[in-house]
């Protein structure tokens, strides 16, 4: 069945109709990306690292910040609301990277503390790569 080959997913309000493969695909890139010790796997140290230098490049004014407007590509206004602790419509970066780390966590699967391509290549994981990538 030609649609068993795609799944329905949602991104940053986005309704995106993505084919399995991609995920898969996506993961094995976003590995090469982030795995900075060429290990094989992605560690939240990595990941966050990543994403450091990820919200420096969102952070367009400068301000500390991010809101919903750089953060297009990188979650928007659902990133803001779920992680923006201080309700002031943006996240810094100690928010930011709690998003990351959150879901570092969610993303794997097997709670080895690492993210294989596997992971990455999944929903959650993508979300990963996302924050990070």
């Amino acid at each position: 069945m030609r649609s068993s080959s795609f799944f329905a997913a949602s991104f940053l309000g986005l309704g995106l109709l993505v084919p399995a493969a991609s995920f898969a695909a996506s993961g094995s890139a976003a590995l090469q990306h982030l795995d900075s010790d060429h290990d094989g796997t992605v560690s939240v140290d990595e990941a966050k690292a990543a994403a450091d230098a990820k919200f420096t490049a969102l952070d367009t004014d400068h301000d500390g910040t991010v809101d919903a407007s750089e953060l297009k590509g990188a979650g928007g206004k659902a990133a803001v609301a779920k992680y923006d602790t201080d309700n002031d419509r943006t996240l810094d970066k100690t928010e930011y990277l709690s998003a990351v780390d959150s879901q570092f966590k969610a993303a794997d699967t097997d709670a080895d503390g690492t993210l294989d391509a596997r992971e990455l290549g999944s929903k959650t994981g993508h979300k990963v790569v996302r924050l990070a990538n």
